[in-house]
């Protein structure tokens, strides 16, 4: 089990996406609209095969139609 924290400024629409490095789709963590805040979103890797997988963090504001972040991290899946 794995804990990925992060923090939005403003609401928005969060999608939270883990990729295998051939970049094929393995799960989505979250895709909702969430307010302002901290949060913590875990990820169950019992059933993925050890190696690299990228975590894909994009939010977009409610508040604006031109704000987008978006952040991508790598993951060593050790087992």
């Amino acid at each position: 089990m794995t804990q990925f924290k992060f923090g939005l400024p403003t609401a928005g629409e969060v999608d939270l996406i883990i990729w295998d490095i051939q970049g094929r789709k393995i799960c989505e963590l979250l895709r909702e609209k969430l307010s302002a805040g901290e949060y913590q979103v875990s990820w169950n890797a019992e059933n993925f095969p050890s190696g690299i997988y990228l975590l894909d963090l994009r939010a977009r504001s409610v508040l604006s139609p031109y704000y987008e972040f978006r952040r991508t991290q790598k993951i060593n899946l050790l087992k």
